[in-house]
């Protein structure tokens, strides 16, 4: 009764399209729910070609296809700009039931964010990418650590920057810490959005001989993107 009434009062919007939430909605409406374009494997087979011949991946995964002006774009401006946090975990356990039903995401046990620079942090109040990172982690029965890679360098902005640039921009912002607590696992790194994959691959280069094994995910793709 005083949830109805809150939503009488205080009525909730979907983060994709903006259109009023009913009983039993939350944060997304049930139209977005099973109309947000959800990756295909062909897309993910795609993805290898982010990484070099001696970088090997045991498994990718992105939930939704990202284009401008769409709801998948809206969705991530909420989570990222807008101080929806809520939606990282939904996202989070949606994302995770899918990952379960892969016998190789099964076996993650750490599950790492990419990381944002301290001064960013300040700036926004919140890494995007923590929330639904720690439900995932939840969801598959790993340990969340927000501390073994940190971005230490405030870099340019990656707007203007060319794949290259990009990469050796976030690689060289890096470091590393407690190296050791990698040893012998199947780390999954994830982020909200891959576009030309140089974030991606600039932390997969930098831990690839620390850990036994590196999986990789995301919130959402960029489709026909030259990998």
């Amino acid at each position: 009764m005083l949830k109805d009434l809150l939503l009488l009062l205080f009525p909730k919007s979907c983060n994709a399209c903006y259109e009023l939430l009913v009983l039993n909605e939350n944060e997304i409406c049930t139209n977005c729910r099973n109309e947000l374009p959800i990756v295909s494997n062909e897309s993910l087979t795609n993805l290898k070609g982010l990484f070099k011949e001696d970088i090997v991946i045991t498994n990718f995964s992105s939930l939704f296809y990202f284009e401008k002006h769409s709801e998948v774009q809206e969705l991530l401006h909420n989570l990222k700009y807008r101080n929806h946090l809520h939606i990282g975990e939904l996202i989070g356990n949606w994302h995770a039931a899918i990952l379960l039903k892969t016998e190789s995401f099964q076996t993650i046990d750490l599950v790492i964010p990419i990381p944002i620079h301290k001064k960013r942090l300040r700036q926004r109040g919140y890494n995007q990418v923590a929330l639904y990172a720690q439900t995932i982690a939840k969801k598959l029965n790993a340990d969340y650590r927000d501390d073994i890679l940190t971005k230490t360098a405030h870099k340019k902005s990656q707007v203007s920057l060319n794949k290259k640039e990009r990469f050796n921009n976030i690689l060289n912002s890096l470091t590393l810490n407690k190296p050791n607590d990698l040893e012998e696992k199947h780390i999954l790194i994830l982020d909200d959005i891959i576009t030309t994959g140089a974030t991606m691959s600039a932390c997969v280069s930098y831990l690839k001989n620390k850990a036994d094994k590196i999986s990789i995910a995301s919130i959402a793709l960029v489709p026909n993107e030259s990998l």
